[in-house]
């Protein structure tokens, strides 16, 4: 699976250069993650590198993927080696908190690339829908981005109606 978006969050063209890339690949019983975007040097967390709650308040690009019913996972990865993967059943209801096997990132040329690793167990059962998000900047500055829209007045990226139909390796 690949995606790509520049829209923002409504829909509305985003900014030149502004979106990101996500790669979804089978490592064994791993789920490779690649992420590329544009680095816009928000502040980072002041936490070491690794899992980061609140990630979705810095920069990050977030993948999101539901299986049956309201069952999805919520995985997002930043550009300072930090991440967040969350196991919700229905709107931001978490039950678990999961981490990543592997998460190294790298900056060149005004952007960054993550790759990550995770179980395949911690995939919801599937069909699988999905739909991705990349936030960056500050206070009015702040940009939401999607691949698919999201209805409403403001982002809210938990709309499960709003996640496209897609296979995840291809099969």
């Amino acid at each position: 699976m690949e995606i790509e978006f520049n829209s923002q969050w409504s829909g509305a063209p985003g900014e030149s250069g502004e979106g990101a890339k996500i790669k979804v690949s089978k490592d064994g019983s791993l789920m490779r993650i690649e992420v590329e975007a544009t680095l816009y040097n928000d502040p980072k967390p002041t936490t070491q590198p690794g899992p980061c709650d609140r990630l979705w308040e810095y920069e990050v690009v977030e993948l999101f993927i539901a299986g049956i019913g309201e069952q999805y996972l919520e995985i997002e990865m930043g550009p300072h080696g930090h991440y967040l993967v969350l196991g919700l059943q229905g709107a931001r209801n978490i039950v678990e908190r999961c981490i990543m096997v592997d998460y190294r990132t790298v900056h060149a040329h005004g952007r960054w690339r993550g790759v990550g690793f995770l179980h395949l167990t911690l995939l919801p059962r599937g069909p699988h829908r999905v739909n991705a998000y990349a936030i960056h900047g500050e206070g009015d500055n702040r940009r939401f981005l999607a691949w698919r829209p999201v209805p409403g007045e403001k982002p809210d990226f938990h709309q499960l109606d709003s996640f496209e139909p897609i296979r995840i390796f291809g099969n």
